[in-house]
């Protein structure tokens, strides 16, 4: 056999996986995690994103030599650029419309290399992966990188709607009041008394983000049932037993046609810290790894909270000097990070349908401090970074408490370090995650403040000084130590990773 046909021959003879992630950090880091458990059994991993994520990635893959060699069969691709037309316009739906057209052509182009796709996991915001797979006649998974309790509430969206409640009709941050009546009744048969102000549907960017919302997110849940192959969820049975009990007796009753026939629990999909000693080569900044523990390892144990919102959320200057004042006030250390485009000034607003902060609304750090923050004495007591290895930084025995939006990743990660969580919800499913953790696993208390979401410095210092010394401290941490446990045994025992990779192989024998 000639070199060029055994090669193509070898390429053939591995399953290839496309991974579509939604293009935003917290959606592109739990699929790379699954990128690296499919590599590590076997299984060849396209990880495709747009043009600016692509970069993102490319710049933290590079910045460490060892990710080609210790993750050689994932490849990372760029997806076409196909924008729409001027006549479609530049909408958000429009745009991801046309990502979709982009796919498409690189599994043309991956077919022309000799390296076929076995099978798809598209994003559960990427409305379009199951009718692009259908389009290519390839098997696919939905990907949902939250957890099942979310999941459950997005595909009862439109049974909720019927009973005459529409979350989307709340715009604005302020909390939604529930009545009795609105209670989990909606959610058929969910186990854990949910109500509506809850549900995953917040977002402070006003109508036009909201009707954009209930268009994505309807469609998404619409599109479940096509998904050929299932729903990989990235959670675990040890947290979500009983909802995933729920999902599949829906299943069995054929209560909805939006339930697919099989949801697969294949979390924690977390960053192995211990395994991989650098950095997490899904990030979209530089992490300040050896800054960060170098300072952690000065600390007394459990005496440093860790203070990190995500991504995406901005503060206003005020609300910044708010939380560093508070923080001050509460007498505990704390390690926080600052991206560097947090900081907004107090006249920027988020009230359209793109929140992303500008150059020109951003007020650099050394500027942003309230007067007289960085005085010698206060250094010691804190430190600042613009992006952390969160993994590592919760592991870290001096941590012991976690001031955090509840973002899905944020959580999970917490609750594997087995560190307790002060939250701060902003959007999204953050609000039901934080729920979750108070209410739920019992291994966080929610941050009071105003019905716009914002904090004084005095809720900020009672916040910490509960989460880090209060009467409830030891019963937080011993009950975030037993899930640690829990989760990290499931992990260890994961069968649901195995049988996904089996269930790749045999898509693929008859995808040649």
């Amino acid at each position: 056999m000639a070199n060029g046909e055994e090669s193509e021959s070898l390429h053939r003879a591995s399953p290839h996986a496309l991974l579509l992630p939604f293009p935003a950090q917290g959606h592109v880091i739990p699929l790379m995690e699954l990128a690296k458990h499919l590599c590590a059994r076997g299984v060849d991993v396209t990880f495709a994103s747009q043009h600016d994520i692509h970069i993102k990635l490319l710049r933290s893959w590079k910045g460490h030599s060892d990710s080609w060699s210790l993750h050689s069969s994932i490849q990372l691709r760029c997806i076409p650029e196909m924008l729409p037309s001027e006549s479609e316009g530049a909408s958000p739906s429009n745009w991801l419309k046309a990502l979709e057209h982009g796919s498409f052509e690189l599994l043309r182009v991956l077919e022309s290399e000799g390296r076929p796709v076995s099978c798809i996991v598209g994003d559960f915001l990427l409305g379009w992966t199951s009718s692009l797979a259908r389009r290519a006649s390839i098997p696919d998974w939905v990907f949902c990188p939250t957890n099942a309790s979310v999941l459950a509430m997005y595909l009862d969206l439109n049974s909720v709607i019927s009973c005459g409640y529409d979350p989307f009709q709340s715009c604005g941050s302020a909390p939604i009041e529930p009545s009795d009546s609105q209670r989990a009744s909606h959610v058929a048969e969910f186990p854990l008394g949910v109500t509506t102000a809850v549900f995953p549907i917040k977002a402070p960017f006003g109508k036009r983000m909201y009707d954009w919302m209930e268009e994505v997110l309807l469609e998404c849940v619409n599109r479940i049932a096509e998904a050929k192959l299932g729903v990989l969820c990235n959670t675990t049975v040890a947290l979500e037993e009983n909802v995933l009990q729920v999902l599949h007796s829906r299943i069995r009753k054929g209560e909805s046609t939006h339930h697919n026939r099989f949801f697969r629990m294949i979390g924690p999909l977390v960053t192995n810290a211990a395994a991989e000693h650098k950095a997490s080569r899904a990030s979209f900044w530089q992490e300040e790894r050896d800054e960060c523990m170098e300072w952690l390892d000065k600390q007394p144990p459990a005496s440093v909270v860790y203070v990190a919102f995500g991504s995406l959320k901005v503060l206003t200057l005020p609300q910044l000097h708010e939380v560093l004042l508070g923080l001050i006030a509460s007498s505990h250390r704390f390690l926080m990070v600052v991206r560097p485009n947090t900081v907004v000034s107090e006249s920027y607003g988020m009230s359209d349908i793109y929140w992303e902060a500008q150059d020109g609304d951003v007020v650099p750090l050394e500027k942003a401090l309230p007067p007289g923050f960085s005085s010698p004495d206060q250094q010691r007591l804190y430190k600042i970074v613009s992006w952390a290895p969160q993994t590592w930084v919760l592991e870290h025995p001096s941590v012991g408490g976690f001031f955090s939006h509840c973002g899905w990743n944020s959580t999970l990660e917490s609750l594997w370090c087995g560190v307790p969580i002060l939250g701060w919800p902003w959007i999204m499913d953050q609000v039901t995650n934080c729920w979750l953790l108070s209410s739920v696993w019992n291994v966080g208390i929610s941050l009071q403040c105003n019905e716009r979401g914002e904090a004084s410095r005095n809720e900020v210092e009672s916040g910490v000084r509960q989460l880090m010394g209060g009467a409830a401290t030891d019963k937080l941490r011993a009950q975030a130590r037993e899930i640690k446990d829990k989760i990290r045994e499931a992990a260890l025992h994961n069968q649901e990773i195995t049988s996904l990779v089996e269930e790749i192989g045999s898509v693929s024998r008859f995808n040649p």
